[in-house]
């Protein structure tokens, strides 16, 4: 196992670290490019990398990212989460399906395109 990565995903690089099991600080970073629009490429490039990680974190770049503030009734963090997973539609005027999140205990909220984000799951999970 190579350890911990943790991987940007911007429109046309990944950027990463890699962190062993053991250790804390960082020993290894990377760039790499590839193409967004075919996200089973980044699994190509990243293996390229990194082989076999104990654990991969993903944080995906404002390129792909719709962003709103949202007004939402006074509840719980899990009501108002589920608020906008439920109805992304209501707070995103895009014509695609997109999987929604809002911040914690904030009134920002983000969607992505849900067939890309799928392909792009799909891809690291056979990493």
């Amino acid at each position: 196992m190579s350890g911990r990565v943790g991987i940007e995903v911007a429109s046309d690089v990944i950027r990463g670290v890699v962190v062993p099991r053991w250790r804390s600080a960082p020993t290894r970073m990377f760039e790499v490019t590839w193409d967004s629009t075919n996200p089973a490429s980044a699994l190509s490039a990243l293996q390229g990398e990194v082989v076999a990680p104990d654990a991969v974190f993903v944080a995906i770049g404002l390129a792909f990212l719709h962003v709103a503030r949202v007004q939402l009734p006074p509840s719980g963090p899990e009501a108002r989460e589920a608020m906008v997973q439920v109805e992304p539609q209501r707070f995103f005027p895009v014509g695609d399906a997109v999987r929604a999140a809002l911040g914690p205990e904030s009134d920002v909220a983000f969607a992505a395109d849900a067939a890309w984000l799928g392909a792009l799951e799909a891809a690291l999970g056979t990493w």
